[in-house]
């Protein structure tokens, strides 16, 4: 008896020629959850493959645009902000766009959930070090390293298990429980002990869950959990 067709998974990967950072870590850990990672180029897949796939990835990338989410660029000349290529994200929000229309599962990692936020509404925090002091004694350095999270209890979150996970960390924007806007109809589903939120979810959608780390760069339970989750969540029904 032959077993069910793996799930396949598209990750978006902006340009051939230009392609994310470690792009294959993403697939890798598609493919041990039991996924088959599908790698879309903004410019050679250009039509979207919403029958094909069962599942959309958007990973780690550069920053989003302040003026995306209403903050004036020249507020934030930092030589820290470094926009992703327009033709990327103008990609990345129509492939959303079209998988929450069929209520195909999304998973965002970083930026990918950075983005996820503005698709609904939400802001960010252009660049957290630029006054770290001003945000809170005690902020941590988001730039590299690891830190803890705490997953919060939430009967209704059904992709972390409730508790302090240690986390990889690789960003300088963020969703800043502070001050910024979380997108319309998600709930944050962790949080790092300086306010920042760390995780969102949907429950109005089969599945649509982001992380502010890094789980295909961080060999754990936790990563193994995730990738396990979305995986199983692109199954069709």
């Amino acid at each position: 008896m032959n077993s069910l067709p793996r799930p396949r998974i598209g990750i978006t990967c902006g340009r051939i020629g230009n392609p994310i950072n470690k792009q294959h870590l993403y697939g890798e850990s598609i493919i041990r959850a039991g996924g088959d990672p599908q790698y879309l180029h903004t410019d050679t897949c250009r039509e979207f493959p919403i029958n094909s796939l069962n599942g959309l990835l958007i990973p780690g990338g550069m920053d989003i645009d302040p003026e995306r989410y209403g903050e004036p660029r020249l507020y934030y000349s930092h030589p820290d902000i470094h926009p992703e290529v327009d033709d990327r994200i103008v990609y990345e929000l129509e492939l959303l766009n079209i998988f929450l229309r069929y209520n195909k599962p999304v998973f965002g990692i970083c930026y990918g959930m950075q983005l996820i936020n503005i698709y609904f509404g939400g802001s960010l925090h252009a660049d957290l070090h630029s006054n770290i002091v001003a945000r809170l004694s005690g902020a941590l350095d988001h730039r590299s390293g690891q830190h803890d999270i705490t997953v919060c209890a939430n009967p209704y979150n059904p992709y972390l298990p409730e508790g302090t996970w240690t986390v990889n960390s690789s960003h300088h924007q963020a969703i800043d429980s502070l001050g910024d806007r979380i997108g319309d109809g998600l709930t944050a589903a962790a949080f790092s002990s300086d306010g920042i939120i760390e995780a969102v979810y949907s429950v109005y959608n089969r599945f649509l869950f982001g992380v502010q780390w890094h789980p295909e760069r961080l060999a754990s339970p936790l990563s193994d959990h995730l990738f396990e989750r979305f995986v199983s969540a692109c199954k069709p029904e």
